[in-house]
């Protein structure tokens, strides 16, 4: 083979463009020819190794553990529950109760001392300037105004 033919069959071959073909056009070449140009000869070592390889190739050993590594496992198919599907909703529902259970505890603490908090039925006091009124208070008030009720009519007739 001329070392023109060589030259452009390796430039093809550097930009993976030959086929399989002038590869092995290629292999001969170097590998057959004695004589080859100075500059071509860094490439002699290349095929040379490539033919070798090809020659040793691999053991049974070899291809039977790589066989086994490819292999895909057997998987069984696991049966969910009903209640193994909504687990993620229940731990979602028990985050949100534990929240609110929590804001609540964080309310009524803010606001013990608030009276709109306190509780129904509670007795509520109010300060005015006479004194303090309560809803007992005004029972007892009202009991006073109603004994002297029939005293004032007296002397108002």
């Amino acid at each position: 083979m001329v070392s023109d033919d060589i030259k452009i069959l390796l430039d093809r071959y550097w930009r993976c463009e030959t086929s399989p073909e002038e590869e092995a056009r290629l292999r001969t070449c170097f590998m057959e020819e004695e004589k080859l140009p100075p500059h071509l000869l860094r490439y002699k070592a290349l095929f040379t190794y490539q033919a070798e390889q090809r020659e040793e190739g691999l053991d049974e050993e070899f291809d039977a553990r790589m066989l086994a590594q490819v292999s895909a496992p057997t998987v069984k198919a696991h049966r969910l529950s009903f209640t193994s599907r909504l687990l993620p909703l229940f731990r979602a529902v028990a985050v949100v109760a534990v929240v609110v259970a929590l804001g609540s505890l964080m309310r009524h603490s803010i606001f013990a001392d608030n009276e709109m908090m306190a509780p129904e039925g509670t007795e509520r006091q109010i300060t005015t300037p006479s004194g303090t009124l309560s809803a007992e208070g005004n029972k007892v008030r009202d009991v006073q105004l109603a004994d002297t009720l029939p005293a004032k009519r007296k002397e108002a007739n």
